[in-house]
């Protein structure tokens, strides 16, 4: 996992994705909706590491290694 994921607060984390149906809830039809689940992927990426934009695609898509992100 990338580093700047491993400093992050565990419980903050949890919140953010229970925040966000489309990640956790595969019987949710917004689950499905994969532009709404990667838009939700990469506002995470972006509150949890504030350089994410300036990443370059690899180094991206290294942080959100389940669920790529970078286009």
């Amino acid at each position: 996992m990338a580093k700047v994921l491993e400093n992050i607060d565990d419980e903050l984390f949890i919140n953010e994705i229970k925040e966000n149906e489309c990640i956790w809830n595969y019987s949710s039809e917004l689950n499905s909706d994969k532009i709404k689940k990667d838009g939700a992927w990469r506002a995470l990426c972006e509150k949890f590491d504030p350089d994410f934009n300036e990443k370059s695609v690899k180094e991206k898509n290294d942080i959100a290694k389940v669920h790529p992100v970078a286009k």
